[in-house]
């Protein structure tokens, strides 16, 4: 079932991460998460439209990291799944405190 959720563009890196964690903890994985904007009364406001889908508590991806991917992206993401066994949840133009930023985020089961 899809789980459609909107951020505030204005959320810093870890802001959003800890959003998107405690929508994981509530059985929703995230799918993707990508800049926009909404308009409510004539204002316009930047936001993170993020997807979910629902998942198992067992399948809860409890451990979430998003960074900022510069231009050794391929590097960051081998890095993470290969070595560190992470999963890539996405790789995508996100707002970071109003600012249109790269980020990666990954997820894996912790304790």
């Amino acid at each position: 079932m899809a789980h459609p959720v909107q951020f505030d563009g204005n959320l810093k890196l870890d802001e959003t991460r800890d959003a998107v964690l405690a929508e994981h903890l509530k059985g929703f994985q995230l799918d993707s998460i990508k800049f926009g904007t909404v308009k409510d009364d004539g204002d316009v406001f930047l936001v993170n439209n993020a997807e979910f889908h629902t998942v198992s508590s067992n399948k809860v991806l409890n451990n979430l990291l998003f960074v900022e991917a510069g231009d050794d992206a391929a590097e960051v993401k081998k890095k993470k799944v290969d070595d560190e066994k992470w999963t890539c949840l996405f790789d995508s133009d996100i707002y970071v405190e109003n600012h249109v930023t790269r980020v990666m985020g990954f997820g894996k089961k912790g304790t």
